[in-house]
This record gives C-alpha cells, structure tokens and sequence, in this order.
C-alpha cells in the first residue's frame, strides 16, 4: 500500500470542513465513475481535526475526465445534466429528513444507492468541463448550471450526519457508521479517540486502507520534499494581474483576521466562503477545476483567480506580498 501511494501523481480535488465519516460515505463515487466509464480512480483523503482534503490521481483523472465526456457527448450532455439533477433532488430529500429514516438494512442501503448516483455524476460532471474543446464549450453552461443546481449537496450530507447523537460520530468510518444506524453497534471508544488528530483512508481499486497518525505523517514528510520555490503554478479561472498580501484561511474559525482587499489563499472555497472573497482582491486556491465553486464564483465577480496549484497553502504565509499572474495563472512571490 506505502509503494502504491507514493507512485501516484497526487492533486488535491477538494478541501474543507468535512468529517472524515462524510469523506468515506462518499468516497464510492470514485470507483462508481470509474466503473462506469471504465477508467480506474484512485483516491486518497486526510482528516485533521475536521478539515478535510481529497486527493485524486492526476494521471488517471485525466483519463477519466476524456473518456467520460466521449460517452456523455453520445448520451446527450442535456440528459446526463438532467439525470445529475434529479439524483440531487433524490438525496436532498433524504438529507433534510431525520437519521431515524434509515435505522433499518434496506433503507439504509437506498440512502448509500442515492448518494453514490449523485455523488459519481457530481465527479463526472465537475471533471468532464475541463476537457471541453473549442468546439464542444458550448456544453460547459449545462455541466455550470447542473453544478450550481447540486452545490450544497455535502454541506447537507455534513448536517445530516451531525443530526445523529453520538459526539464522535464525524469520525467512524463508512462500515462503522452503517453498523451504527442498523444495529446500533458502537465502535471501540478507544479507536475512535485515536482518530482525533488525523486519520486517512487511502481507495484503490475500490478497496479501503485506513490510515493512522503515523502512516499520514510520513506521507506528508515524503510530498514536502519538493515544496520550495517562489513560483507557484495553478489554471487560470477568471484572469487579471494583481499584487497583494496574502492571507491563507483553511478553516473558515479564521474569517475574522481577513482584511479588505488582500489575497485569499485556501485548499477549496464553497458557498460560506462569499464574505471573505467579497473583500478579497483576488483568490488562490490547491484545487479545483473550471467547475469548482472558487472558479464560478470568481467569475461571477470578475475577481483574478488561480485553481488547483495543489501546493499554495504550503507554501504562501500571511503576509507574503506576490503577484498573481491569473492570465497565465502563475503566483510570483515578490517578499
């Protein structure tokens, strides 16, 4: 397992105050995707401290996000945005119900049906936009507007779990979870503490390694090798040139020591991130794509804008005065 996580080409897709237990529901839709498009997605997800970051193979993520715009082109890009929707509105309506609506085997298993329809089609339509030519973005407004329909779609899966009464529940795993609804098996107390600074779990080939502390750690140790430079690479989402300080946020606890007019630099934005970007000159973030809520949203208020540089908030501390280039999307530091 350490061999085959190091030789993958990591980038960061999505981070933000998710438990880890809502991370690993929905961690099936990576194999689920790739199942259906027949392209392998291996995942990885770190949880500290409930921030969580999820990590897809560069590599075999482009590969999927080619073959399954191939296929969704001979389906109709308008039925497979449709079909996205309406498997939003079947979990919706799941997530705004009580936990107590899935205290037994069979409506278990159709919550975890649900979720993992809607959350295969969200990858998918988030990572096709990407791949779009010239001659095909005219579809991009369909694989836009079926992303905005579906956004708050995890911050509810996020609520939902919090519905359920037991404290440590943001921190079973999937299995763990489902064996407490169904037969209301409480894991081993001990464990689950162990879990509180970080924990992991690594999906290949639709098979789970949970990571401890320790086996984090030394994966964190191996990336930060490469991690000095004062250059930083990302896609540009709206363009512009700008200069500024920056101002990383990871966790939204830290809104309050944003200052108008400096540069936000964070792992993923979503729609409880508005009030910092509004006084933000510009925005940086490690993922993301064309269809990530950083990118839509910078384009909505035509603020520069660079995504998935992967490294940014490791590299970039408070204060660092940079340039962002969102034109050829480079981030300069200057001091």
């Amino acid at each position: 397992m350490k061999k085959t996580v190091k030789n993958k080409s990591w980038q960061k897709n999505w981070e933000g105050k998710f438990s880890f237990l809502a991370a690993d529901l929905a961690l099936d839709c990576y194999y689920e995707a790739g199942r259906i498009f027949k392209s392998k997605i291996s995942s990885l997800v770190i949880t500290k401290k409930g921030i969580s970051a999820c990590y897809l193979d560069e590599k075999e993520l482009s590969v999927f996000g080619k073959k399954a715009l191939l296929k969704i082109k001979d389906i109709g890009v308008e039925k497979f945005t449709d079909d996205f929707r309406k498997f939003a509105d079947e979990l919706y309506i799941f997530l705004n119900s009580s936990p107590d609506k899935i205290d037994n085997k069979f409506e278990y298993l159709k919550f975890e049906k649900i979720l993992k329809k809607y959350s295969s089609y969200q990858i998918t339509n988030k990572e096709v936009a990407n791949h779009l030519s010239e001659k095909d973005k005219k579809y991009f407004k369909y694989f836009e507007e079926a992303r905005k329909y579906s956004e708050r779609a995890f911050v509810d899966l996020e609520n939902f779990i919090n519905k359920v009464n037991f404290k440590e529940i943001s921190l079973f795993t999937k299995k763990e979870f489902k064996s407490y609804i169904v037969n209301e098996k409480i894991p081993n107390k001990n464990k689950i503490k162990s879990r509180s600074d970080s924990f992991g779990v690594f999906i290949n080939n639709n098979e789970r390694f949970y990571l401890n502390f320790e086996k984090i750690k030394e994966i964190e140790n191996y990336w930060k090798k490469n991690l000095k430079t004062d250059e930083i690479t990302g896609k540009p989402a709206y363009r512009g040139i700008i200069s500024g300080k920056v101002r990383v946020i990871i966790n939204l606890k830290e809104k309050d020591n944003f200052k108008q007019g400096e540069i936000l630099v964070t792992g993923m934005t979503d729609p409880d991130f508005v009030p910092i970007i509004n006084k933000a000159s510009a925005i940086i973030t490690d993922a993301g794509g064309l269809l990530c809520h950083a990118a839509i949203i910078a384009r909505e208020m035509k603020k520069p804008c660079i995504i998935g540089t992967k490294i940014a908030t490791q590299v970039l501390k408070d204060g660092d005065l940079v340039e962002v280039d969102a034109n050829k999307g480079i981030v300069k530091i200057i001091k």
